[in-house]
């Protein structure tokens, strides 16, 4: 009898464990140690890179192997060091719980140039341009600003401010001090207001009367207010006639249609590449999901990532409060963002659309998986979503911060894919929050699955999307 009880037992413990390691096993799958980049570019002589493992417990064996050390190096901690300019392979081989996992980093290693934040193509006689110096692997630069002829244009040496005096065609020279590294660009100056053709192409003026009213289309549970460039125009949609157009600070009007071009240089993630020329956007309104409303507000969040934007573009800096990143200003003010090119407010919104958007109180609070502090609450019309909002009940999203929630999840628009924001593979993205991460030096995000990373990302990462968020007045704004 004690023979049969003790089988009966042995056949309950099987189907008990079992049961057990089905669940364990989907745990395990979904906590893959790996690096958390897989593409990153160094400079020769700038700072190293320390590689920043995920999912890696305290016992787990980490080698590190470069494909060619005398491009780019790697110790025994994961410290990459650029030597020359090259590209290479950076392998980590990680043992952990009995299982042998690898990952590679494709590393490319430049050297150190100076180049501008934004170019500017053409003006019209009288107009101004800031020219803005960008250097990449140089620390504590010092830019001057010159012009090759002062009858076309006249350009402030300290500031890179720019005017527009005379027809012609000029080169911008920018160059570092420190390092004497230079970078230049040409720029046409053209008759204020003239619809001449130059070369066969017709100058288009990008002066357009604005819209007295602030208006908003809903949607369901969406709006549409603002404009910004969304689709990518390609293929048989790229006709002659938007091709040849003149582009005055990378606008034209074709055919009834804003058309927004950009180069290469105006990438944001400098690890893009691949492409020359120019790409042509279609300037179309915003989608905004609707988090929250009432009769005399509406609180709104981009439906998709509209762009990709450096959280913190100071290099070195454990600063990662919202109060002091470079994308709040770039988003409210204009200023830091490494396209240079005017604010996402500016940009985006007419004055009577912008007049439209509350400035309120943002809570700033810390991380609450670690502490790390948020800073002070700021005054802003456009914001970014923090841990507590995109983890509210109110606001449509799950309360589990862990959760692959759906109503979490972004996709891009052509325009912020290829200024160079992540791609899943399955067309989400990653997107940056506010809030601090697991450190200073991290911001939080949320993952193409939907789930929050609440140790976050490198504040200087140049890969997150950014889906901006905004209260509007429904006192002012009038519905179509």
């Amino acid at each position: 009898m004690k023979k049969v009880v003790a089988f009966f037992l042995a056949v309950i413990l099987v189907i008990f464990a079992t049961g057990l390691m089905g669940p364990l096993t989907g745990v395990q799958a979904a906590s893959i140690p790996k690096a958390s980049a897989t593409k990153i570019t160094l400079y020769v002589g700038y700072e190293n890179y320390t590689i920043r493992l995920e999912n890696i417990t305290s016992k787990a064996k980490v080698t590190y192997k470069s494909s060619d050390e005398k491009t780019a190096s790697v110790s025994n901690k994961g410290i990459i060091t650029p030597v020359k300019k090259g590209n290479v392979k950076v392998t980590i081989q990680i043992s952990q719980g009995g299982k042998s996992y690898s990952s590679v980093i494709s590393v490319t290693i430049d050297n150190p140039y100076v180049t501008f934040a934004a170019k500017c193509d053409a003006l019209d006689i009288g107009q101004q341009f800031n020219f803005q110096g960008k250097s990449y692997g140089l620390k504590n630069t010092d830019f001057i600003y010159s012009i090759s002829d002062e009858n076309v244009a006249v350009i402030d040496s300290k500031s890179g401010l720019l005017r527009a005096v005379g027809n012609g065609t000029v080169t911008v020279t920018v160059k570092d001090k420190t390092s004497g590294k230079a970078g230049s660009c040409q720029l046409t100056v053209y008759t204020a207001g003239s619809k001449e053709v130059i070369e066969n192409k017709e100058v288009i003026s990008t002066e357009e009367e604005e819209d007295p009213v602030a208006r908003i289309t809903r949607e369901g549970n969406h709006v549409y207010f603002g404009n910004y460039p969304q689709t990518e125009i390609k293929g048989k949609a790229l006709t002659d006639k938007i091709v040849s157009a003149e582009y005055l600070n990378g606008f034209a009007t074709v055919n009834g249609v804003k058309i927004q071009r950009i180069t290469y240089d105006q990438v944001t993630n400098f690890e893009k590449k691949g492409w020359k020329g120019y790409r042509y956007f279609k300037i179309e309104p915003i989608k905004w999901r609707i988090l929250d409303s009432s009769d005399k507000e509406l609180f709104l969040l981009a439906e998709h990532a509209l762009d990709c934007a450096v959280y913190n573009d100071t290099r070195g800096s454990k600063d990662c409060a919202w109060e002091n990143s470079t994308v709040r200003g770039w988003l409210n003010l204009g200023k830091g963002h490494l396209k240079g090119k005017e604010g996402f407010l500016a940009a985006a919104f007419t004055k009577a659309e912008q007049n439209a958007i509350f400035k309120k109180t943002i809570k700033n609070n810390k991380n609450s998986s670690y502490g790390t502090d948020g800073g002070k609450d700021t005054q802003d019309k456009v914001f970014l979503l923090s841990i507590e909002e995109a983890s509210s009940k109110t606001y449509g999203f799950s309360t589990d911060k862990n959760n692959k929630d759906v109503k979490r999840i972004a996709y891009n628009t052509d325009y912020a894919a290829v200024m160079g924001a992540f791609d899943d593979g399955k067309g989400a993205t990653w997107w940056t929050l506010r809030s601090p991460g697991s450190e200073g030096a991290n911001c939080a995000i949320v993952y193409g699955g939907g789930r929050i990373e609440m140790k976050g990302m490198p504040n200087t990462d140049h890969n997150l999307g950014i889906r901006p968020a905004i209260r509007i007045n429904m006192s002012i704004v009038v519905e179509k």
